[in-house]
């Protein structure tokens, strides 16, 4: 099912485009360079970014710095410009077959095996975009360790990072 699951989202990646989105929420909580940050991903990203915004939202109250987190946690994949394709395989392969994946991704943005890195890289990649945005230090690491396995060097940070994570996974 999970497979299923996934494929739909590939989809709805694909297919999503910037006339069909409403970005007032990312206009309510990014502004100048952040925001500029949001708009340069790929429609199918910010249309899953507003997804997890809106989840997030749907279970409480969500402070400025992880909603800025929520719309900004997938930005180090635009690096990757739009490699449907590679995302594809990183996703399919999963946690097990991350090690055969590491192995083939290319830190060069000049490879064709960049967007492969991209895609295993994306937070702290997405971490430094923030950084050179301007966020606030408290969104440089949500973004940054959203898709870590563990969250040892920020349990101030945990109970955020387990709600993003579960908006992320449900979007």
């Amino acid at each position: 099912m999970r497979c299923l699951y996934r494929v739909g989202q590939f989809l709805r990646h694909v297919v999503a485009r910037e006339a069909a989105l409403d970005l007032v929420p990312a206009r309510q909580v990014l502004s100048g360079r952040a925001l500029a940050l949001f708009q340069r991903m790929p429609a199918g990203d910010q249309r899953h970014a507003l997804e997890v915004l809106t989840r997030l939202r749907a279970h409480g109250s969500v402070g400025d710095d992880l909603a800025a987190a929520a719309l900004l946690h997938d930005a180090g994949k635009s690096l990757a410009g739009r490699a449907p394709l590679w995302r594809a395989v990183v996703v399919l392969a999963g946690r097990r077959g991350r090690r055969v994946l590491l192995r083939l991704a290319s830190p060069r943005p000049a490879s064709w095996h960049y967007p492969l890195y991209v895609a295993l890289h994306h937070a702290a990649l997405g971490a430094d975009l923030c950084t050179e945005a301007g966020c606030s230090p408290e969104v440089v690491r949500l973004v940054r360790l959203h898709d870590a396995e563990v969250w040892d060097d920020a349990p101030e940070l945990a109970d955020s990072l387990m709600a993003l994570r579960a908006a992320d996974d449900a979007s």
